[in-house]
């Protein structure tokens, strides 16, 4: 891939890089967290990281994908920009 296609893939490879780091496998009691509330939030936030994660990584291959279909776009001749 090259240009805007190249770009957008590399793009989906930087933010796969969260995503791969931070695996939801530490346990905390309700007390570290600050009570059963926020323990909540946070139970709720790792249980959606991971779908999240993945399609912040996905979206920009993606797109790199239809980028590279498409082809260079083309101007219209005697037009300006």
């Amino acid at each position: 891939m090259s240009g805007q296609a190249g770009a957008l893939d590399d793009a989906g490879d930087e933010a796969g890089r969260p995503h791969r780091a931070v695996q939801p496998a530490m346990c905390h009691t309700q007390d570290t967290l600050g009570g059963p509330e926020a323990a909540a939030v946070c139970d709720a936030f790792a249980a959606a990281w991971p779908d999240e994660a993945a399609t912040l990584e996905s979206a920009p291959h993606e797109l790199a994908g239809t980028t590279g279909r498409a082809g260079p776009r083309r101007r219209p001749h005697g037009g300006g920009a």
